[in-house]
């Protein structure tokens, strides 16, 4: 957002003519709070100087008080609401892809764990071959009877995943994701060569959840075109 606009409120700004700002993002609704009622403060005072009689008026504007204290009260959830909204669409999450492995006893396998319902151990080598770093662009896509998690890579994503499922075909790959939390959520066979650096699969995840993972993977691959990251 450019420089802030001022503008002439028509609700307590206009009342009482004071210029207000739109709000950033980072304001909170304690911020806000403390905002409007310094202002609600301000304003009884300039009342009180211009009048001279604010004993003769103290039920009128203690009233008016209580009228913006309510109203506070009333919006401070929905804007707490909505700045939480916009700051978890903005928040980044990880996909890191990691190869099927024998566990050789050393740092270079672990033993993994994957699927909440009906869960499956494995061993993975330990370093990924891919991560959200690799990633154009991640999406949700319906498919018959559910929906999965389709990963566009960049191009050089695109050459590592195709050398990959080239000389490990038939061999899973497990994908770890951090959300807000770090799981387990995925475990494809590479059936096949992928050469478009496209990436599918089904996530052991919500929908919500993995909604949730596209728009953080999004983000960073923003940051990563831009070279702010």
């Amino acid at each position: 957002m450019n420089g802030p606009v001022g503008f002439v409120s028509s609700g307590l700004g206009a009342r009482f003519g004071l210029v207000l700002f739109p709000f950033e993002i980072t304001l909170t609704p304690a911020a806000l709070l403390h905002f409007v009622a310094l202002g609600t403060h301000i304003s009884l005072f300039t009342m009180r100087f211009r009048c001279g009689c604010l004993a003769r008026n103290m039920k009128i504007r203690f009233a008016s008080f209580n009228t913006y204290l309510t109203w506070l009260a009333l919006l401070a959830p929905l804007l707490g609401g909505c700045l939480t909204t916009r700051s978890e669409k903005r928040a980044e999450a990880s996909l890191r892809f990691h190869l099927e492995a024998n566990l050789d006893g050393t740092e270079r396998s672990q033993a993994i764990t994957i699927g909440r319902s009906d869960p499956f151990a494995m061993g993975v080598e330990t370093r990924c071959f891919l991560t959200e770093f690799n990633i154009e662009h991640a999406s949700v896509v319906d498919t018959p009877g559910g929906f999965a998690l389709s990963v566009q890579f960049n191009r050089e994503g695109g050459w590592i995943l195709e050398q990959y499922s080239t000389v490990n075909k038939g061999r899973r790959v497990a994908i770890a994701a951090e959300f807000g939390e770090l799981r387990w959520i995925a475990a494809p066979v590479m059936r096949d060569r992928i050469t478009n650096g496209l990436f599918v699969f089904t996530p052991d995840t919500t929908r919500e959840e993995a909604e949730k993972i596209a728009r953080g993977v999004n983000v960073v691959a923003e940051k990563v075109r831009k070279g702010t990251l």
